[in-house]
């Protein structure tokens, strides 16, 4: 399935390049008038390819005759489920996508919150106490995937949903690389990552680049984009023009927090960001499907020495190994050209004067054969708790979310982010096509806080030890790793806690 659903992303996203180098402008989405695409027969497709003409399989005639469908949100502010139109575009593109579900399948959303949802351990302990006591109380949590995996380990009071009606993996609002990723058994699915939240598009990593100081330096800096769709944007390519970016502004002569960089970055971005990027292999699925500790280590020693370095020999990189300024200000006041971060970070920039780029994270190296852009997981997925007694009805209201928020939200997200209609500009559209597209996320990073801290063995070697010599490093922890994701895999299937 999932080599299917590879292929055909990927034939989806040839397709959108020949459309945008056709430039005859049919493939502008009239995201402003929204509307449900599900099977009727009346609507007019001036392009098949078009996000708003996309259908989905959900029946016509659908209907629940009223019934009240309980969502249990983190906070009262969750972006996926505001409680009004507010004149911002993306929360009222949101409210509007709610409404219109609600219509179209005679359903009736009310709200719950937790009650110490604005604190990180009250979240934890709040949402585990309310399933502890088995009470049929919500019929579809949407929390933050953290929360869910951190701690206390919500997966086993979620229900499995493959094999539910309704659901349909095979259509491009679901992330399938990240729903069966996080399946400990490849076969049971508790979590839905998917375009029914904007999360699963703000979460997504990449690097903001300053263009007006690549202009400065090079010249053109939407050769950059033409980089990276040639698939040359590697980590030796960036590391290069982090080097050149260096300048000793106050003229001390020593590398310095007052000096320009190519970039700066933190110990929260090399846990967040930039292990993901990579296609060393971490994990893989033994013969009956479940999670096992499975290390590329050759190419894993190639990662470490490269990250090496990246942090530590590059005049270009300034490394915080803790007390770091903001960064944000620091890509926005010029003072490094290459931020990796967080898709939803371009909402920071809505004051800076410079126009600004945004790319995937590079390869590894040119054997990679594609990028690997991190939806981290602080992306909200739906779940459906084991006492909800109405599966099949929330199943169907989850598809048309995502369905909904395919066809109307995510266009709107991108022109936020991008500071351009999304579809109408030749390069970067294409680019963030491709963030998408190969967007995932690793089971042992959702599961770090019970696979001691596996997932994160780079930053933890070079970023905190400071040190290449991963083999050493990974002889030292194998058994540790190995035992603490075999007491999770056991509590999974077991669905004890």
């Amino acid at each position: 399935m999932k080599k299917i659903f590879a292929a055909a992303i990927a034939l989806l996203f040839i397709l959108q390049i020949l459309i945008a180098c056709g430039g005859d402008g049919k493939n502008t989405a009239d995201t402003s008038r929204g509307g449900i695409s599900g099977n009727e027969e009346t609507e007019e497709i001036t392009d098949p390819n078009a996000r708003i003409n996309k259908k989905d399989n959900l029946p016509a005639d659908l209907n629940f005759d009223g019934k009240e469908i309980r969502i249990l949100k983190r906070t009262s502010n969750a972006t996926d489920f505001p409680d009004t139109s507010n004149g911002e575009v993306v929360n009222d593109a949101v409210y509007e996508k709610n409404l219109r579900v609600q219509e179209r399948l005679n359903v009736k959303f009310s709200y719950g919150v937790l009650p110490r949802g604005d604190e990180w351990d009250g979240s934890l302990q709040d949402l585990r106490n309310m399933f502890m006591a088995g009470d049929d109380v919500y019929d579809l949590v949407c929390m933050t995937l953290n929360i869910c995996t951190y701690g206390s380990l919500m997966t086993v009071y979620f229900m499995d949903v493959q094999g539910m009606p309704y659901l349909d993996f095979e259509q491009p609002w679901w992330n399938t690389n990240t729903i069966y990723e996080l399946s400990h058994d490849g076969k049971t699915i508790n979590y839905l990552v998917g375009e029914g939240s904007v999360s699963s598009i703000e979460y997504i990593t990449c690097v903001f680049y300053n263009k007006n100081m690549y202009n400065d330096l090079y010249g053109d800096p939407d050769e950059l984009y033409g980089i990276t769709l040639d698939h040359k944007w590697t980590l030796d390519y960036y590391s290069a023009k982090c080097k050149d970016m260096y300048a000793d502004l106050n003229g001390d002569g020593t590398t310095d927090a007052d000096d320009q960089y190519g970039m700066s970055f933190d110990v929260w971005t090399y846990n967040e960001i930039l292990v993901g990027f990579t296609d060393a292999r971490m994990s893989s699925r033994d013969s009956d499907g479940l999670i096992q500790l499975d290390m590329d280590l050759p190419r894993l020693v190639t990662f470490a020495e490269k990250m090496y370095d990246l942090t530590y020999n590059n005049i270009g990189v300034k490394y915080y190994p803790s007390n770091a300024p903001s960064l944000v200000e620091l890509f926005m006041n010029r003072k490094m050209a290459y931020y990796p971060a967080l898709l939803t970070y371009s909402i920071s920039f809505r004051g800076m004067e410079d126009d600004y780029g945004i790319l995937p994270l590079p390869k590894l190296d040119e054997q990679q054969k594609e990028y690997r852009s991190f939806v981290t997981e602080h992306v909200v997925v739906s779940c459906i708790p084991k006492p909800c007694k109405i599966p099949e009805t929330v199943c169907a209201v989850m598809e048309a979310l995502a369905a909904e928020g395919y066809r109307s939200v995510t266009e709107i997200y991108y022109d936020v982010a991008l500071k351009t209609k999304y579809s109408r500009d030749e390069y970067s559209g294409q680019v963030i096509d491709l963030l998408h597209a190969t967007s995932y996320n690793s089971f042992l990073h959702t599961y770090i806080a019970h696979t001691s801290r596996s997932a994160f063995i780079i930053c933890d070697l070079v970023g905190l030890d400071k040190s290449a010599d991963l083999m050493s490093y990974y002889t030292k922890n194998e058994s540790k790793y190995r035992t603490s994701l075999e007491k999770l895999i056991d509590t999974l299937s077991s669905n004890e806690t």
